[in-house]
């Protein structure tokens, strides 16, 4: 059995690496993150900081989140299920007992043998002649004279000035510690995610999470218009699902051989873009993998996805070329639902925990990975994203016109369907059914 925690840094900008441990900090005991299914260990400090979902086992009491580089560490108990005992802190009313006692001690202060003493006191007096033997310390006054070489003193205070240049010194070294000190103090949050145990996903009506990925590539000029319209119909589905409680993205891939020039980089549509949300892949064979995330998910933001949405295929946002048959579909996948790409992490935005997620991919192509050709290194890659997705519950709905490939089996692998064509009814049916 195992806990599922999302950890997130909230202050500091230590760089990294990041190490996750629960109960010791020990070789041996490294959480596992939950969106790569591998240790959470050198970790980038993009990762921590957007949240990293991580299991550690059932048993634990502790988490660290430790920074290598700083040899620090920020530590979350684990609340323990029976904090009742402290009951226990009605004892405390016996030390107000010893409270009393105190009172006895007052006699030993006041003790009369201090009133004796005053009385010598009174001779004191006579020591009013040693103030005449003070007099004679009058004729000391000549010593004026010391006082200019007093003067000559304030010589030695103008060397004294030199001492200038040690004070620029001191300003350097109070610029070396702060440095440090900034980059390794951290917290982190530290949350249980309840309904995302590893084939437990949450139900639709907790909210939903939805990525459609849509192949942009000049083969699909035929469909796209319709591909459209099933989204918009997919779309009203999720709302209506959800009970008003979703979020959606969209997100598009293409291929060239330029990694600069496309149909659309030149169209505001695109250029307005920010820099995080477009992703150019340098392949292999002077092959580039264009993904762009054209809607990042928003809380119940259906009216800005639909005029996204509406922006493809038209001069706005103009279909583009995908090269070979085989398109980059994988890596649009292993972006939208892992934080592997450094800058890149969750390209849709973070899945939120607890609540329905899926990933609705459009395609007419096998996948080509980053050099074009479907091949046994796709097969092995997409096989590779099936486990962290199941562990994530994200579900892959497959709409494709392509023959069976390795899409089918991480449609199948996590729990979700593959649907023949691009009609939105079957999804539609597939979503309703994942929400009973």
């Amino acid at each position: 059995m195992a806990i599922y925690y999302n950890i997130k840094l909230t202050s500091g900008n230590a760089i990294g690496p990041y190490t996750i441990y629960y109960d010791s900090i020990n070789p041996s005991n490294i959480a596992t993150n939950v969106s790569s299914a591998l240790p959470a260990s050198g970790l980038s400090y993009a990762q921590v900081s957007t949240g990293i979902n991580v299991s550690i086992p059932n048993s634990s009491t502790l988490i660290y989140v430790f920074n290598t580089s700083c040899n620090s560490s920020d530590t979350f108990q684990i609340p323990a299920p029976s904090p009742t005992p402290t009951t226990t802190v009605t004892p405390t009313i016996t030390p107000t007992i010893t409270v009393t006692p105190t009172v006895d001690c007052s006699f030993g202060i006041g003790v009369v043998v201090l009133s004796p003493s005053p009385t010598p006191t009174t001779t004191v007096t006579p020591t009013i002649t040693v103030t005449n033997t003070v007099t004679p310390t009058i004729t000391a006054t000549p010593t004026v004279t010391p006082t200019n070489t007093v003067t000559n003193t304030i010589t030695p205070t103008i060397t004294a000035t030199p001492t200038v240049t040690p004070t620029n010194t001191v300003t350097n070294t109070p610029t070396i510690t702060p440095t440090p000190t900034k980059d390794c103090i951290f917290d982190a949050t530290f949350t249980e995610t309840f309904g995302d145990t590893p084939g437990a996903g949450a139900p639709c009506s907790s909210g939903m999470d939805v990525v459609f990925l849509v192949d942009n590539t000049s083969s699909m000029g035929t469909a796209i218009d319709g591909v459209k319209t099933s989204i918009a119909s997919i779309a009203s589905t999720i709302q209506t699902e959800s009970n008003n409680n979703y979020r959606l993205g969209l997100v598009i891939f293409d291929e060239y051989t330029s990694g600069t020039v496309s149909e659309y980089s030149s169209k505001t549509a695109y250029t307005s873009l920010p820099s995080s949300q477009k992703y150019v892949n340098v392949g292999v064979g002077g092959k580039y993998q264009w993904i762009t995330s054209v809607e990042m998910m928003q809380t119940n933001n259906q009216t800005s996805f639909t005029t996204q949405l509406n922006k493809l295929n038209t001069t706005n946002f103009p279909l583009g070329n995908g090269e070979n048959y085989p398109e980059p579909s994988d890596m649009g996948v292993d972006l939208i639902g892992t934080s592997d790409k450094v800058g890149y992490e969750y390209f849709a935005g973070t899945f939120r925990s607890n609540v329905s997620k899926l990933i609705i991919l459009i395609t007419d192509a096998t996948p080509g990975g980053n050099d074009d050709n479907y091949t046994a290194t796709d097969i092995t890659y997409i096989n590779t994203l099936v486990t962290p997705l199941y562990n994530q519950n994200i579900k892959v709905l497959l709409m494709t016109t392509a023959s069976t490939n390795a899409l089918y089996t991480l449609a199948t692998g996590t729990n979700g369907i593959v649907s023949s064509g691009f009609s939105g009814a079957n999804i539609i049916t597939a979503i309703q059914n994942i929400c009973p």
